[in-house]
């Protein structure tokens, strides 16, 4: 399995293995002329950037994400919050983020190829899942050096450089606005999480030949049997 949650999900108490997806962390290294770049394009370049990753899907929890980001614009100004990924929900939150006139404020990406840099243009990785199985997308915003404001239903094992907060669904919004507000503020040597995230076993060279070796000793007992 890629985490303990999806062993669990899908074998139960029973033993399994975990063997973790990987990212090319090469890839997410900062940048900090793309990131200018970047947000220069997306004209943001003097708002702190929220951003999510995944699929505009019920799992993912949009609505309340977008509810959060709302509490957030009341205490501050200089915020802007993207969303990059598209499913079954476009239209609905569309038309949810217009009915509050939020439009300026709140970006709707769709499905995007070049999201490593997106992440560069980012200053907080925020995603409140009803369930994840894994959450490579978290994976992904820690090698671009983000911090991360998740729902505890993300694995434990996403917190490769310690800056990752869990925060309960049954927490009150105002709890998740003042959390990604407090992390906002801090600051962060951006190009060091990519240096953790590659030494870990979530990279190329820190998983190394894990999957390989698994096959070769089930190869190696079946041969004996």
């Amino acid at each position: 399995a890629c985490s303990s949650n999806a062993g669990k999900a899908m074998f139960g108490d029973k033993d399994f293995l975990v063997i973790p997806n990987i990212i090319d962390t090469d890839l997410y290294i900062f940048d900090e002329a793309k990131r200018e770049e970047v947000r220069k394009e997306a004209n943001v370049t003097h708002r702190y950037v929220i951003g999510s990753v995944g699929r505009l899907a019920e799992a993912k929890n949009p609505f309340f994400s977008v509810n959060v980001i709302e509490e957030i614009l009341k205490r501050r100004s200089d915020v802007e919050y993207w969303w990059i990924g598209s499913g079954p929900l476009d239209d609905q939150i569309k038309e949810y983020i217009e009915s509050k006139g939020l439009s300026d404020r709140i970006k709707l990406f769709g499905s995007r190829s070049d999201c490593n840099d997106l992440y560069k243009a980012m200053d907080l990785f925020f995603l409140p899942s009803k369930g994840e199985g894994f959450g490579l997308a978290c994976i992904e915003a820690e090698a671009s050096g983000l911090p991360c404001v998740v729902s505890s239903n993300f694995p434990s094992e996403v917190n490769i450089t310690g800056e990752v907060v869990f925060v309960p669904l049954d927490k009150e919004i105002d709890f998740w606005a003042s959390t990604i507000i407090t992390e906002l503020d801090k600051v962060y040597d951006r190009a060091d999480f990519n240096r953790i995230l590659r030494s870990s076993k979530y990279s190329r060279a820190g998983s190394g030949s894990m999957l390989e070796d698994y096959y070769s000793k089930v190869l190696a007992e079946g041969k004996k049997d």
